[in-house]
């Protein structure tokens, strides 16, 4: 019963901010018909690049571009109330509560990002069907690929959520939030795959793509969907995960934990 007790704040923020999260519905339409449009514009890039050359490759690059566009959310959002918190002093409302505040951070992060993917990503599935034929997306490799995608899919959110929590941690040094945000997004999008898939770039550096923290996210899931990645090699996939998205936990906790310390509230 004790254990059950001590996670249970954790849980009402996870739920809350689902709520929360579900209640930006028109928000959400806005943001599947932007990413549709994202979408068609570097579905025609490639298109142009490498339908020719290799159809195959370009079938592939199409539903990696896809999926990454459906799964944008998990990559690139930020929890706008909590860094308002930090700049305004009013975090010190959620320090008084009895949870760990890297913790209860990281599971709105959790929370956050889970319903802004699934609120965009399952209602434009159908509009795959009103495609043309080239520029819908491929079907898993295999049933066995899909179940390795959404594993791994699953890991890669706890990763993503552990790198919102580090700049979290950051604005608490700082108490601005656009520094580290910059940085930390465009590293995002550059290592996520979502500029250039990185199953495009030069075999001399798929290495060190797969292993470097934001390929965890959304190019090693899909990677397994396309059955780039065999579905045997998911217990390595799922094991670097989970340690990336352990150390990057205990960075944000260090980060957090010095950061209160020195933390100056301002105002009345």
């Amino acid at each position: 019963m004790k254990r059950v007790s001590h996670f249970r704040p954790y849980l009402s923020a996870f739920r809350l901010r689902l709520k929360m999260e579900w209640s930006y519905r028109s928000a959400a339409i806005a943001g599947i018909l932007t990413q549709v449009v994202f979408g068609l514009i570097l579905c025609g890039l490639y298109d142009a690049l490498l339908s020719a050359r290799d159809p195959h490759l370009f079938r592939e690059t199409v539903t990696y571009v896809w999926l990454q566009q459906l799964f944008f959310r998990a990559v690139l959002s930020t929890d706008a109330e909590l860094s308002r918190q930090i700049m305004t002093g009013s975090i010190v409302s959620s320090m008084v509560r009895p949870v760990h505040l890297c913790s209860y951070c990281y599971v709105r992060n959790l929370a956050m990002k889970l319903t802004g993917s699934f609120m965009r990503a399952l209602p434009a599935i159908p509009l795959f069907l009103l495609l043309p034929p080239a520029y819908q997306p491929l079907l898993p490799a295999s049933p066995s690929a899909l179940i390795a995608f959404l594993f791994s899919l699953a890991l890669g959110f706890l990763v993503m959520s552990a790198v919102e929590n580090i700049c979290l941690g950051v604005q608490l040094h700082t108490l601005d939030n656009r520094g580290i945000n910059a940085i930390i997004h465009l590293l995002q999008e550059i290592f996520c795959g979502n500029i250039i898939p990185l199953t495009l770039f030069p075999e001399r550096f798929q290495t060190f793509l797969r292993l470097q923290p934001f390929s965890q996210a959304l190019d090693l899931p899909l990677r397994l969907y396309l059955g780039i990645l065999p579905v045997q090699e998911l217990p390595i996939v799922l094991c670097l995960q989970a340690l990336w998205a352990l150390l990057l936990y205990c960075l944000s906790e260090y980060l957090f934990r010095h950061g209160l310390r020195s933390l100056v509230i301002h105002g009345g």
